[in-house]
């Protein structure tokens, strides 16, 4: 088994999955991430039909996952949760920190293991600075996120297909691990026009938010004021970027079915966060809201039936999962669960009572179980500070009920706080010391 080299000796409580797995293994891996994306935009995700064809059909040949969760709402955070399986709280990337050295990276893992690894990403939080390209014999920039005069309404994801299409002629039949990222949907929403109007000729009515609400909280750096946001119907805006990215996808699996590649490739498809699109006054992300934390989470595997699985997973779960389709042994124990056993029927390993997940960013944490959702501030823990919601009879979030149920609320907290206890150590090889500036 790889080891850390260095490594601090410490005890983890992991939720390692029981029963068997998918017993055969597999060499080549897509995982997508498309940026900023709500669960609720796709048509397999309850949208109206014909705004997501390629990936409904996709989903028709998938696991999809109803209720998945992001580790935190915004990009670099969520990304790095989902590629080291490690809470937000043990590696702080939201404050710019990359991981210490001693710190094995599971992608490096996977090019050890013999497979060409490379990554075509959108920048920003994702540039090599944030050393999310630890592993990657390839790690390009593909600027889909520079949205100027130049660039508007122009086709910014086709960067993004040449250089899959690339690397699947050239290395396809090779073992490989693919990961693609683009920030479309993420603000300012400006798709190619082609895709407005086709939003526009299926008159798609998304949500029930009225567009004269008011704005309570705003989040710098949407390109557009408030006023100019309602008056342009962004959330059509937001559909058209949804559908753009739908195509895209809709391209590269028609690439891989012309190389006859189907049968052989584990195609996972996620977002890293949603946003919030006026609900509750609510506009962009890096909060705690169900529109927010909310993600798609798609698997195809080859040879597996489609299904639908209502269990409560997180991104957290990706890479353990990854590894298990592989066949690799874990470079140190994830803290998110394979998937893979409870893709084919076996009973999940967490409690009846209901899952335990936690999120995390810019100093606010949320934990759920079942229908509770608990959001406090951190850094320290500010019990005083908590909002208990049950999302299941107030899926608006409009009602705190901490006064009703103070015992729940604190209960929540203190999962948070075992949790914090439990994993410190793993937390010293995430030192805050060389960080280069908070990001968003």
């Amino acid at each position: 088994m790889l080891v850390l080299r260095g490594f601090i000796a410490f005890t983890l409580i992991t939720s390692w999955a029981c029963g068997g797995g998918i017993d055969k293994t597999f060499d080549k891996v897509i995982l997508i991430s498309v940026d900023t994306l709500r669960a609720d935009y796709l048509g397999a995700y309850g949208a109206p039909a014909g705004l997501t064809p390629a990936l409904d059909e996709f989903a028709e040949s998938s696991t999809l996952f109803e209720d998945a969760i992001t580790s935190a709402t915004s990009t670099l955070p969520s990304h790095t949760a989902l590629f080291y399986s490690l809470h937000t709280f043990i590696h702080n990337a939201y404050t710019g920190n990359p991981p210490n050295s001693h710190l094995i990276s599971p992608v490096e893992v996977i090019r050890r293991a013999g497979y060409r690894t490379a990554s075509y990403v959108g920048g920003g939080q994702l540039r090599p600075v944030f050393q999310l390209n630890r592993g990657f014999g390839i790690y390009e920039i593909v600027n889909t996120r520079n949205i100027n005069s130049k660039s508007r309404g122009k086709d910014r994801l086709a960067r993004l297909e040449m250089a899959a299409d690339k690397f699947l002629d050239q290395y396809g039949h090779e073992p490989f691990f693919l990961f693609l990222h683009t920030y479309e949907p993420h603000h300012p929403y400006d798709a190619p026009k082609r895709f407005v109007e086709e939003v526009q000729a299926f008159k798609v009515e998304i949500g029930s938010v009225e567009l004269d609400a008011p704005l309570v909280e705003f989040e710098d750096g949407l390109g557009v004021s408030p006023e100019a946001w309602v008056a342009n119907d962004r959330r059509l805006q937001y559909a058209a970027e949804v559908r753009y990215v739908d195509d895209f996808i809709n391209k590269l699996l028609n690439r891989l079915r012309e190389l006859e590649l189907d049968d052989e490739v584990v195609v996972i498809f996620l977002s890293d966060h949603g946003e919030s699109l006026g609900e509750r006054g609510l506009i962009g992300h890096n909060r705690f809201t169900t529109e927010q934390l909310r993600v798609p989470l798609i698997i195809r595997v080859p040879g597996l039936k489609a299904q639908r699985i209502g269990e409560p997973v997180q991104l957290l779960d990706v890479m353990p999962t990854v590894y298990s389709l592989l066949g690799l042994e874990q470079p140190y124990p994830f803290l998110g669960t394979d998937l893979t056993p409870v893709m084919i029927g076996n009973a999940p390993p967490w409690s009846p009572l209901g899952r335990l997940r936690f999120s995390e960013n810019k100093g606010t944490a949320a934990v759920l179980q079942g229908p509770w959702k608990a959001i406090f501030k951190i850094e320290p823990v500010q019990r005083s500070s908590v909002k208990l919601f049950n999302l299941v009879e107030d899926p608006g979030e409009l009602v705190d009920q901490r006064p009703m149920y103070p015992e729940l609320a604190a209960q929540l907290v203190k999962e948070y706080e075992r949790l914090l206890l439990r994993h410190k150590d793993l937390k010293k090889l995430f030192p805050r010391d060389g960080c280069w500036s908070r990001t968003g």
